[in-house]
C-alpha cells in the first residue's frame, strides 16, 4: 500500500464513529455500522435509478453514503444536510476528500431552521428520520416544501395483525424502540401514507410491504415508500 493510503487507513481509523461503510478506492473502507452489502441492497430498495442530470437532498445525511451513491448514479447537484459539525463530521469532510467529490454538506436542525434558502430538489432522500421526529407530520410537510418531484422515504414501521388497514402509530417516550431515546413513532402503512397526503405529497407508492403477523401481534418492520408531489 502506497504512503498515501496507509495515512488514509490511519485518518479513517482516527475518527470514533463511522456509520456508513464507505469505499474510499485503493481497498480502503470505512468500518460502519452497515456494511457495504446491506447499504447496497439498502439502494437497490429504493429503486432511484439514473440520476443523471437531477438535484438531489440527503436529509440525515451523517457520514454520507447515499449522497456519494446519488452523486455517483449521476445527480448534478447533491446536498449532504446534518445537524453533525465540527468533529462529528469529520468522517464526512474525510471521504468527500478522499473520493474527489462535490456533493456539499450543509449544517442545519431539519425541523428548526429555515431550509428555503436550499431551493427544491428533485430527489430527497429522507431515510431514517421520520421516527426520530416529535411532530412527524409537521416534519413531512417541511420535507414535501423541499421536494420538487420525489422524496424516497424510509422508517420503522409497524404491522397489526388481522387489521391490515389500521392507521395508527406506536409511540415510544421512554425509549421503549430499541433502547433509544430519540425514537418517537412508528406508524402502520396507512398511517405513512395518510399523514403523506396530508403534507402535500399527491401519489403514494410502498415499495415494501408489511410482514405477516398473527391476528392482535404487533410486528415491526423498515417500510420504504416513494411520495410523489404530482
Amino acid at each position: 500500500m502506497a504512503r498515501g493510503m496507509r495515512n488514509l487507513a490511519e485518518e479513517v481509523r482516527s475518527v470514533p464513529t463511522w456509520w456508513h461503510s464507505i469505499d474510499l478506492g485503493n481497498g480502503v473502507v470505512t468500518p460502519g455500522h452497515k456494511s457495504p452489502e446491506l447499504l447496497n441492497e439498502e439502494w437497490q430498495h429504493l429503486q432511484i435509478g439514473d440520476l443523471s442530470g437531477k438535484s438531489v437532498l440527503d436529509i440525515g445525511a451523517w457520514d454520507g453514503w447515499f449522497s456519494f451513491r446519488a452523486e455517483q448514479a449521476g445527480a448534478n447537484r447533491v446536498i449532504a444536510l446534518d445537524c453533525r459539525d465540527g468533529e462529528a463530521r469529520r468522517g464526512f469532510d474525510l471521504a468527500r476528500e478522499a473520493l474527489g467529490s462535490s456533493v456539499e454538506y450543509v449544517v442545519a436542525d431539519f425541523m428548526t431552521n429555515d431550509l428555503a434558502g436550499l431551493g427544491e430538489f428533485d430527489v430527497v432522500l429522507f431515510l431514517g428520520v421520520l421516527y426520530h421526529l416529535r411532530e412527524p407530520v409537521i416534519g413531512l410537510e417541511r420535507l414535501a416544501r423541499l421536494t420538487r418531484r420525489l422524496a424516497l422515504i424510509e422508517t420503522e414501521a409497524i404491522t397489526v395483525g388481522g387489521s391490515p388497514d389500521a392507521s395508527l402509530c406506536e409511540f415510544y417516550p421512554f425509549g421503549e424502540l430499541y433502547g433509544d431515546t430519540t425514537n418517537w413513532w412508528a406508524p402502520t402503512e396507512t398511517a405513512l401514507v395518510g399523514m403523506c397526503n396530508l403534507a402535500g405529497f399527491a401519489e403514494m407508492n410502498v415499495l415494501v410491504p408489511p410482514p405477516d403477523a398473527p391476528p392482535g401481534v404487533v410486528r415491526h418492520y423498515r417500510c420504504i415508500a416513494r411520495a410523489n408531489r404530482g
